[in-house]
């Protein structure tokens, strides 16, 4: 595998991963506000 392959990889990765991160850092945040404002 070359570097440059590698690095493709590395960069589809971050990019799944930061927006599954969203996903659930907004579903968390919606939660945590439902549950303060009762």
């Amino acid at each position: 595998m070359t570097s440059a392959a590698l690095g493709v990889r590395v960069v589809e990765l971050l990019s799944l991963a930061a927006l599954v991160g969203l996903l659930l850092g907004g579903l968390l945040a919606h939660w945590y506000t439902q549950r303060r404002g009762r």
